[in-house]
């Protein structure tokens, strides 16, 4: 699971408060290759100074470490897949109605010279904005960022393939999807999940180079992975 630097630093900030705690979970920074020694290495034997002062230092993943665990650690981890359980549909939710404001919203109407037009448009896109703010501050107070659920996923591409194919005319079908689904990682899930968010941010159209762009890694990372 990627998370950002900015959480990093507040594990790393509360693990030096908190010797006692056990993190579950090695932190490894990605952007060292394979001849660098710092290669693959737990960011928690690392001096903390050194990653606070080392900017580069940007891409994390986290991996599970499972030894030794304590009864506050379980504890939270049994909160935190509490929280997601019943929570991930109320995520879902209000992620969807920010992409389906967002979607609404035109841009091109903002100088528009129908006051019904125009204020209905800014309605519009006020709502997206007040939605797309509870993401960023649900995303804020949780320890790691929220992905959408693997029936989301399915169901977007699911709408992917009924209307999209990338320029040689490969396209997905729904074999393909359910084939995907049965055999990916977590890890693909998660990045299929960013790829979902980013293609849902976008303004609908054939012709919008970037929308196109996105489609076609989600078809390319399902064909990939079949």
């Amino acid at each position: 699971m990627n998370i950002s630097r900015k959480r990093v630093l507040l594990i790393l900030k509360y693990l030096d408060e908190n010797p006692d705690f056990y993190f579950p979970f090695k932190i490894i920074c990605k952007d060292f290759n394979e001849d660098d020694e710092l290669f693959d290495v737990n960011c928690l034997d690392i001096e903390t100074n050194y990653i606070y002062n080392n900017t580069l230092m940007i891409n994390f993943t986290l991996v599970e470490n499972l030894q030794n665990l304590d009864q506050k650690t379980l504890h939270l981890m049994a909160k935190g897949f509490l929280d997601k359980i019943e929570n991930t549909n109320a995520i879902d939710e209000i992620l969807t109605l920010a992409i389906k404001c967002r979607k609404s919203w035109k841009e091109g109407l903002c100088e528009s010279e129908d006051i019904e037009e125009y204020g209905f448009n800014e309605f519009i896109g006020g709502q997206a904005e007040a939605f797309e703010n509870c993401i960023e501050i649900i995303e804020e107070h949780c320890l790691f960022s929220q992905s959408l659920s693997l029936d989301v996923i399915t169901k977007e591409l699911e709408k992917l393939a009924q209307m999209f194919e990338i320029n040689d005319g490969d396209s997905i079908d729904y074999t393909d999807i359910y084939r995907w689904k049965e055999k990916a990682t977590l890890f693909e899930i998660n990045e299929m999940s960013n790829s979902i968010i980013k293609l849902m941010n976008t303004e609908f159209s054939f012709d919008n180079e970037e929308f196109y762009l996105v489609a076609e890694s989600i078809i390319k990372k399902i064909k990939l992975g079949l």
